[in-house]
């Protein structure tokens, strides 16, 4: 008896230790139950100690808007019209006021891009092309206006343009991907040596070293030409432009002779001859051979003549058969006259002088006429001669002084446009300064 009533007390003492065991882990997996969920926040928050964030900046007020209005002047516009919607007409007279010593805003003319920038419904800058190489600035700060004439900022790449004639100077210059542009400073340069209404022939070429300028990326015209070449039924002719004492620039042969002779070959531009100079042509109108000292050149009504030299008007007005007609009076007994005129240009009156490339008329058909046509015609001593055939010297050459400066760079520029395959944009060298100018 005594060892069974051992045995239950054994039994009775170990059960306490084993329920405490149990209560304990109980115990413990209920404050973990507990506290995790507390150290987690709810669900999708951060921790106590992450909720609280900095505290929010006010937002910055939205930029006033800035409205950028790019156009070209229209026939007929004036400043009033282009700047009245963005200021008050007080405010134009004031301007046009202000304006008027540095830029008279009457002169404003069609065909010339301007800029008007607004910020938040108030002007505050306009923009006007004057011409290529200068602009007009009008900025407002909410109290006044300043304004400036300024430089055009281009972006400059030197360029060696070129082409050959299969019909038309325009139609090579195009097929080059250059500008029509181009076609009047080539023009320019040789029209004393070519008549570029005849004389082309296909297979004649051209090479022009010069500028190109960009602005914003976008190609902007032509700046300065260095040299050029035009071969023209199998003759080079060159022209390398050069100043002395750093005065204006002006071309010369390789020779250092001037390209501009006493007179240009046509008093037109890129037009046909439609009748040449001879001592007996058929009359198109009394139908019986007549002396026709004279070219004849066809154009349509209005297109602009030009004097061919310098001279003295001493006969504007309307005379029979010719029609309105003008007369010119050169040096060396030399005498010019333009028939069939539709007007004459402004200022052209008896006793004028005139200049050399200066527009004097425009083409007409008034008197004994079939149709539109400039009846061109020179005396020499007061006989008739053949405006062709007249051969007149240079009018100016480089000084012996400068000789050897322009022999330099007349070498240097030759050896661009003689290349058979010419040197890419980024090989050219850069242009000497002496002769690197050719005012727009």
């Amino acid at each position: 008896m005594r060892h069974k009533h051992r045995n239950i007390h054994n039994s009775t003492a170990k059960r306490p230790l084993a329920v405490r065991l149990a209560f304990l882990f109980c115990g413990l997996l209920l404050l973990v139950s507990l506290v995790i969920p507390y150290l987690r926040g709810p669900k999708g928050t951060a921790p106590a100690e992450e909720k609280q964030s900095a505290p929010v900046a006010e937002a910055p007020p939205p930029a006033p808007t800035t409205a950028v209005i790019k156009d070209t002047v229209k026939p007929g516009d004036t400043f009033a019209a282009i700047l009245g919607p963005h200021i008050s007409s007080a405010g134009v007279h004031s301007l046009v006021q202000q304006s008027a010593k540095i830029y008279p805003l009457s002169r404003i003319t069609a065909g010339r891009n301007y800029e008007i920038v607004s910020e938040a419904d108030s002007f505050r800058r306009f923009v006007y092309d004057i011409d290529s190489e200068e602009q007009l600035i009008i900025e407002s700060d909410g109290n006044g206006y300043s304004i400036n004439r300024v430089p055009i900022e281009y972006e400059v790449r030197t360029a060696l343009a070129q082409g050959t004639i299969t019909d038309s100077l325009f139609q090579a210059v195009d097929e080059a991907g250059e500008h029509e542009l181009l076609v009047y400073r080539i023009a320019d340069i040789f029209e004393y040596d070519i008549d570029f209404a005849r004389s082309l022939r296909e297979g004649d070429s051209f090479r022009v070293l010069l500028e190109k300028r960009y602005l914003d990326g976008t190609f902007a015209g032509y700046g300065r030409v260095f040299a050029a070449r035009f071969d023209n039924q199998g003759q080079a002719f060159y022209g390398v432009a050069f100043s002395e004492d750093g005065g204006r620039p002006y071309f010369y042969n390789l020779e250092g002779r001037s390209v501009r002779k006493a007179f240009l070959k046509a008093p037109l531009k890129f037009t046909r001859i439609s009748s040449s100079f001879s001592w007996r042509r058929l009359h198109p109108i009394l139908h019986e051979y007549k002396a026709h000292p004279a070219i004849d050149y066809a154009a349509p009504v209005g297109t602009p003549v030009r004097s061919v030299g310098d001279g003295t008007v001493t006969f504007v007005g309307v005379q029979g058969a010719a029609g309105r007609m003008i007369t010119v009076r050169h040096l060396s007994g030399y005498e010019t006259m333009y028939l069939h005129l539709n007007g004459y240009a402004k200022g052209i009156r008896s006793g004028a002088k005139v200049s050399q490339g200066q527009v004097i008329g425009y083409v007409g058909s008034s008197g004994r006429s079939t149709g539109p046509h400039l009846d061109f015609r020179m005396k020499q001593n007061g006989k008739y001669i053949n405006p062709m055939s007249v051969k007149t010297p240079p009018a100016l050459n480089i000084s012996k002084k400068a000789m050897p400066e322009f022999s330099r760079i007349a070498k240097k520029y030759r050896g661009i446009l003689d290349l058979e395959e010419p040197l890419q944009a980024e090989a050219l060298p850069a242009p000497d300064a002496p002769g690197a100018a050719q005012k727009l």
